[in-house]
């Protein structure tokens, strides 16, 4: 195929100089102007917008319109959408409300605006039901009873484990569960080149091990009166080790797994439920849950107490590259209202963004090494030096240190 011309000619008809049409069953293409030889050929393909550019061919450039694709804004994009079976699911079997559509923007997925979108704007909303949380995961007639026991010694597995268990309990499903779809999208996130993955291969990661030191010597800073100068080797090493198992899921596996086989055995597979497995589970919730403020409904009756979720669709939503993006979406669990008449997830704009603009989620104030270590990637964006806001300084460790 003819590559798309890279950039406007002295000569604006140049932009169209070779044209193609279909002749009893070929494709005979004319050129209307002079081409030296040894010079590429290159096709326009429309008068298109960038959004457009963008999901159809996964570029653009600056012969792309840069407004928004009218008369109907991301209007291909909304097509091509609208054949995909999640996007189906998202908008028939969800109860997801929007005004978003999946992109392309340099290769990388992205969640663009379907239509101009306003600060003060709320541009989804998601049942609780239909995202991965403590909510969905009590009110599952399947799951509910496993609650109990899952939270009790030795397991006691906190909000973060039970969005685990969920996923790799949906996965266990198969086509029976009605997250088929959204299982799908999750099951494309490359997570190869995770530093816990990649230490679990066996390969050397540094960014693995600026993980790990950052988050001890943030732990170590924060409590350092129960880390005495003489005993900082040994507080290091018991970080160390009870950090590392726990992130790459080793206590899962060994005490969580024999529970939810006895439990579930035609769910929950001993044979399928591997360290690799358990593995790619934590890195897909680490990667992909919200991480919400819930100081608003601590004094609201009956509110849900979810600190952590996964959000389909939302979880699209790509970490900034500039400062002025950084503060233009925030999201929470929003009261019942004239929309729904429980508690759901939302998002708002407090910016103006154009239909066809991709729509970013910040991901908090993190060091670079932190943002590896959960996301796989850092930009300019991420702080150099790490501190203990960045980990969590929990008293686990007890009287060990």
């Amino acid at each position: 195929m003819m590559n798309f011309p890279g950039s406007l000619s002295p000569n604006k008809n140049f932009n169209h100089c070779i044209t193609c049409a279909t002749s009893t069953g070929h494709v005979t293409c004319t050129t209307h102007c002079h081409i030296p030889a040894g010079n590429e050929l290159t096709f326009f393909y429309g008068d298109y917008c960038a959004a457009h550019m963008n999901v159809v061919y996964g570029f653009s450039n600056d012969l792309s319109r840069g407004v928004s694709c009218h008369p109907n804004p991301a209007r291909n994009g909304a097509e091509k959408e609208a054949k995909s079976p999640f996007r189906n699911w998202v908008d028939a079997e969800s109860g997801i409300e929007h005004s978003l559509v999946l992109q392309r923007f340099g290769g990388l997925r992205g969640v663009a605006a379907l239509r101009d979108i306003h600060a003060g704007d709320y541009f989804v909303k998601v049942p609780l039901e239909s995202t991965f949380s403590m909510h969905s995961f009590v009110t599952d007639p399947t799951l509910a009873g496993l609650h109990e026991t899952l939270s009790q010694p030795p397991n006691e597995l906190d909000e973060f484990d039970f969005i685990m268990v969920l996923l790799l309990y949906h996965h266990g499903l198969g086509n029976k569960t009605p997250f088929d779809e959204y299982l799908r999208v999750i099951q494309e996130t490359d997570v190869d080149t995770f530093p816990a993955i990649m230490a679990s291969r066996g390969e050397k990661s540094e960014t693995w091990d600026d993980f790990i030191t950052s988050t001890v010597e943030a732990k170590l800073y924060v409590r350092a009166t129960h880390a005495p100068h003489t005993r900082y080797t040994r507080a290091t090493n018991i970080l160390t080790r009870d950090f590392t198992r726990r992130y790459e899921s080793r206590y899962f596996l060994e005490t969580v797994v024999p529970v939810l086989v006895t439990a579930l055995p035609d769910v929950f597979r001993a044979s399928a439920l591997t360290h690799s497995k358990v593995l790619w589970a934590y890195e897909i919730v680490t990667s992909r849950y919200f991480h919400l403020p819930d100081a608003d409904r601590d004094s609201v009756p009956n509110a849900p107490r979810i600190a952590s979720m996964m959000v389909p669709l939302v979880d699209l939503l790509n970490f900034p590259d500039e400062d002025e993006q950084a503060e233009c979406v925030t999201c929470d669990v929003s009261p019942p209202d004239e929309w729904s008449s429980e508690y759901y997830f939302a998002c708002v704009s407090h910016c103006d963004i154009k239909a066809g603009e991709q729509i970013f989620f910040y991901y908090g104030d993190h060091c670079k090494s932190y943002m590896v270590g959960m996301y796989g990637f850092s930009n300019d964006l991420n702080r150099d030096e790490c501190d203990e806001t960045d980990f969590d300084v929990g008293n686990e460790y007890g009287d060990e240190l």
